[in-house]
């Protein structure tokens, strides 16, 4: 005998319980709104894809974090980390643009870092120099962009060039 699934999922109810004011949007598949492309990148807790939204063609980036066996303080902070990137607008920092559950994942949608991010593009480079002013203009907005964030008293705990994502306009 086959047990119900039920109407709920308890991770939506744990988090319900746990941000009352996330008022998150639930949907059933993540391909009911995008088509995944590709594996952009695996963390700790979940993976970045990209992702073409189905409503109107526009390539994003999704990470999905996975909330199956993820304890109350790992789904608190992770909820916590939706609330900080809500309240992030800046020039230089990607916003997030929606944020929904499915029955196992959190999903942040951003849009898509065209040019990928900073380590594969000093790897890129094999061994060629930057132009000096290229590096400035990259050190000025990331100086920037940290200080818009710890002037709302945030601070980022995993500063590295692989997190440093860029956008069209460094490089073409």
């Amino acid at each position: 005998i086959q047990q119900p699934v039920p109407i709920v999922p308890q991770h939506y109810a744990k988090a319900d319980v746990l941000f009352p004011s996330a008022n998150l949007r639930r949907i059933g598949s993540i391909a009911e709104e995008f088509v995944v492309e590709a594996l952009l990148g695996k963390g700790s807790y979940g993976s970045a894809y990209r992702a073409r939204r189905i409503r109107d063609g526009v390539l994003c980036a999704v990470k999905r974090v996975c909330m199956e066996g993820m304890s109350a303080d790992d789904l608190r902070e992770t909820l916590t980390e939706v609330q900080v990137l809500q309240s992030l607008h800046h020039p230089f920092v990607i916003e997030m643009q929606s944020c929904f559950l499915t029955s196992k994942h959190l999903n942040i949608v951003m849009p898509l870092a065209d040019c990928g991010d900073l380590s594969s593009f000093i790897k890129s480079l094999k061994g060629a120099a930057m132009a000096e002013a290229e590096v400035l203009l990259l050190f000025t907005q990331i100086c920037c962009a940290l200080k818009h964030v710890h002037d709302r008293k945030i601070l980022h705990r995993d500063i590295k060039s692989a997190n440093i994502l860029l956008c069209t306009g460094l490089r073409g």
